[in-house]
């Protein structure tokens, strides 16, 4: 398959972490700098920064019956971002922070959100960034606004000319630093056309483009298990890798594609099931699968948080999926060989070149 320089990360849900944990710590400094946290996710969409305090996530209703976010603001104070900053540093983590992009926009009958993209709060957050000499890997513009959007949705045009907005705003803030953040976008589900749009409308801007992935459905589906072990419902998956690698290939685009989060079932994943032995045949399959097509990063949901994290979140000790991260990290390199396997679909293979040693390693 050639060099694919394939890498994996986690999302951090922010509020959840005791900075002061060194148990927290040691497993995330574990899993290497390789392993890019993003802060944002699920709840991104209406941060506010002040001079004196820093919403790094608001709590958000969503109303169904209106398809409309209704947020509900909490103001977190600013030393919340130098505690992420150091540990971050402490942890040699790199760091994607995603930015409110509904700031501004209008909410209309039909669920679309329209209007110029109002950076004011993302400025302030990235000048008081620079101020304090933290290092950002790069700043994500959105969050599940792609396609039909979750509750909401912003139209790919628009989307490409406030990303745009973005990338004019960084060089701007980040003049004279040699090396300044990447420009990310738009963390939503996938959807072919959408994204085709965006990438031909965004082709010298966009360092990376990310999708995310929660196949399995809802947490509360009792069948879950059933989904994980069954090779035909999670080889579906693999037809939206194959087509944003295709887009990409065709477009003019320098960009590269990666799963910025994935928790397999949304909603908080199900007790028992995503934070159990099981959902490795679900994680391991999709890291396989998703360097197989030329993606360069699968962020999973989430380091600590909900059902899904690769961490207790009462005691902090590793889930299982943690050890399949490890395990990935140490014995998987970032070339990614053609496999095939004749015989029963219930056998997967995958293969890269051996991480640390001559050799290949074989899963």
């Amino acid at each position: 398959m050639g060099s694919l320089n394939f890498q994996m990360g986690v999302c951090i849900l922010v509020l959840l972490i005791s900075f002061s944990c060194n148990l927290v710590d040691s497993q995330t400094e574990a899993l290497g700098s390789c392993f890019p946290p993003q802060c944002g996710s699920k709840q991104q969409n209406f941060p506010e920064c002040h001079q004196s305090f820093l919403n790094t996530k608001d709590q958000i209703r969503r109303n169904f019956t209106r398809q409309t976010y209704l947020p509900n603001r909490i103001r977190y104070p600013k030393t919340i971002w130098d505690q992420l900053n150091t540990f971050f540093k402490d942890t040699g983590a790199n760091i994607i922070f995603g930015l409110n992009a509904l700031s501004g926009k209008t909410i209309q009958a039909d669920g679309s959100a329209t209007g110029a993209w109002d950076s004011a709060n993302s400025e302030y957050l990235m000048r008081y960034t620079v101020k304090k000499n933290y290092t950002m890997y790069a700043w994500e513009l959105g969050n599940e606004l792609s396609g039909s959007g979750v509750g909401t949705r912003v139209s790919a045009s628009q989307y490409a000319f406030d990303t745009r907005t973005l990338a004019n705003i960084v060089q701007e803030i980040y003049e004279g630093v040699e090396i300044k953040p990447r420009i990310i976008a738009p963390g939503g589900f996938f959807d072919a056309n959408w994204f085709k749009e965006f990438i031909d409308k965004t082709p010298e801007i966009l360092d990376i483009i990310t999708h995310h992935i929660y196949n399995l459905g809802p947490g509360v589906d009792q069948h879950l298990v059933e989904k994980i072990l069954d090779p035909s419902y999670l080889d579906g998956e693999a037809d939206t890798f194959r087509q944003l690698e295709n887009i990409l290939k065709t477009s003019i685009t320098s960009a590269s594609a990666w799963v910025g989060e994935a928790g397999g079932a949304y909603n908080s994943g199900h007790n028992l099931v995503t934070n159990a032995f099981v959902f490795s045949f679900w994680y391991l399959d999709q890291l396989g699968m998703s360097s197989v097509y030329d993606t360069k990063t699968y962020c999973r949901q989430t380091l600590i948080g909900g059902n899904y994290g690769l961490l207790n979140t009462t005691t902090f000790e590793p889930n299982p999926d943690y050890y399949s991260a490890l395990l990935w990290h140490r014995l998987m390199g970032r070339k990614v060989l053609s496999t095939n396997f004749t015989g029963t679909k219930k056998i997967r293979s995958y293969a890269h070149c051996a991480k640390e040693s001559m050799g290949i390693t074989v899963y």
